[in-house]
This record gives structure tokens, sequence and C-alpha cells, in this order.
């Protein structure tokens, strides 16, 4: 009889507080194949050779970057990268949780560089959803970068949720900063209440499963000399979310002078404006926001 991943109290966590934590889920030597393999996909994003990137905190004329989209596109998977997902065993987890018939809706790594970063409050997912979807974390290094709030996925903060609409980026009392290790396995409700918030630099690879949806069978890439499972490649095949690029736009990197100039303003904002509050108008009128390590020297709330 094959055995869960999960023990009864991390289901039970889940259920409870929205989301378990799977500490050193991974081995050390996958690990630092993995930590390895994800700076060289980095640099294959700096330097032009794959367009589906994120930059949030645009404050440098380097491309500052905060996600990499479609982890399983042939252009960026890489064997270490495969390694680690089968070895976390976040498949099998899904698999627990919403049964055999599931999809992969979403993967990117997501990654924190130069510059602090301080996302949105928001959720993935209504409160008191069903049960057909869930996300899952695997940590490359160690990191304190993702904040939540416990219990939120069944009901709203005290107060209400509206002034998150005008202020995202608002200290929510109550909130937990959560410490992650390198291998750790986060497992949780996409209907809590959370955000990306590091002061330092960090990476994470993130996935979202879905009870399956879709009943077309999409065309799997030439993965060439890549050893991908068979019960990967059958869900990739379920997945024309997990590798299309057809819902992404390349993103295009401007280094003219309005962006340089924006940039510059930007940064000044982000490294000597850092004291105003965080939902400041200030931030949101120029999409900037303060340096973290700063408010953290001088004890301001984040």
């Amino acid at each position: 009889m094959k055995s869960d991943i999960l023990s009864q109290s991390k289901k039970k966590l889940l259920l409870d507080n929205g989301y378990c934590l799977i500490e050193r889920s991974i081995e050390n030597s996958i690990l630092l194949e993995a930590q390895q393999s994800f700076f060289k996909i980095k640099e294959k994003v700096k330097s032009n050779q794959y367009p589906y990137y994120r930059i949030y905190d645009d404050y440098s004329l380097d491309k500052n970057l905060s996600g990499i989209e479609m982890t399983f596109h042939q252009d960026i998977l890489t064997e270490s990268i495969i390694r680690l997902i089968v070895s976390s065993k976040i498949l099998e987890i899904s698999k627990e949780i919403l049964g055999e018939e599931i999809e992969l809706e979403l993967s990117r790594f997501h990654l924190t560089e130069g510059f602090s970063h301080a996302g949105n409050w928001h959720r993935d997912e209504k409160i008191n959803h069903p049960m057909d979807s869930l996300q899952i974390n695997i940590f490359l290094f160690d990191e304190k970068g993702l904040q939540v709030v416990d219990q939120s996925h069944k009901k709203e903060v005290a107060g209400g949720e509206e002034f998150l609409k005008k202020t995202p980026h608002i200290s929510i009392v109550n909130s937990k900063w959560l410490n992650t290790g390198a291998g750790d396995v986060l497992v949780f409700d996409p209907a809590v209440l959370h955000r990306g918030i590091s002061a330092n630099p960090r990476a994470n690879i993130h996935f979202r499963f879905r009870k399956k949806i879709s009943k077309n069978k999409q065309i799997m890439p030439n993965y060439k000399d890549l050893v991908v499972p068979k019960d990967w490649i059958n869900i990739l095949e379920d997945s024309p979310k997990a590798m299309s690029s057809s819902d992404l736009t390349p993103h295009t990197f401007k280094n003219d002078f309005k962006s340089i100039s924006f940039r510059f303003l930007r940064k000044i904002i982000h490294t000597f404006i850092f004291f105003l509050p965080l939902h400041s108008k200030l931030y949101y009128h120029f999409n900037v926001w303060p340096n973290l390590k700063l408010r953290h020297l001088f004890n301001l709330k984040t």
C-alpha cells in the first residue's frame, strides 16, 4: 500500500492554517546542483537568450529580475532542475490533496536580486473555495521572503479587506514572516492572504496545480537529452498553460533616455526616501518601494 508523503499533522496544518512547511526535503547534492543550474538560467535571461521574465523593481540599468516564467520550457529546463523537482515529490503531494486527475497551471522562478522587494498582499483564490487548486514552493536558498496571514483562507482579515485594494503594501497586524531554508517545500492553499517581501536576495520555484480542466493534449517539446519522468510528462501533456508562451508577452527591457531617467528617479526614491509608510502615494505614483534593509535598520514597520 502506498504511503502518503504528507503526514496527518501536516495535512491538518494545511487545513487549519492554510499552509504547511516540509523542512529539508531535498538532498544536499541535488540542491547544490540545482542552485548552480539556477544561476546559469538567470544569466541566460540576462543575456537576452530567454524572453519570458518579470521585473517588479525596475531601478537598474541591468535587468533586476523578479520572475522567470515556465520552469518546464525547453529553452531553460535542465537535468539538475528536473532532479530537484522530482526529489521534492510535489507531484505526489498535489495528487494526495487534489486527486490523480490534475494539471500544472503555473510554474515560475521567484527571485529577488540587488534591490529589496515588497509585493502586494493578495489571494490567488476566493476564501473558502473548493479544494481544486494548490500552490507549492521549492526553496533554493535560505530566505525570509514570504508573509502570510494564518487562517486567512477561511476568513477575511479583521476590519475587512477593502483597504487592501487601495493600499496593497500596508502592514497587516498578525501577519507572519516565514523563515524557510534551502531544500524546504511549502504547500499552501491559494486563498491564503500572502505577499512576497524580501530585504535580501532569494530564489524559489513556485507551482500551482489544479484539478484537470483541459481535455486536449498538448504537443510536448523536444527535451533532447533531458530525462523527464513519465508521470511528469503525463501531467505536462494535460497542462496547456505550463509551457505555452501564447498567453505570455516577451518582456522588452528598454534602455532609452526616458526609461533610464525613470529608473534613476526610482532608485533615488527607493534608497533615500525609505522612511515613508509603505502605503505612501509617492511610492504608488512612481511604481517604487522603499529600501527594506534601511527600514529594518531603523526599526520601521514592514
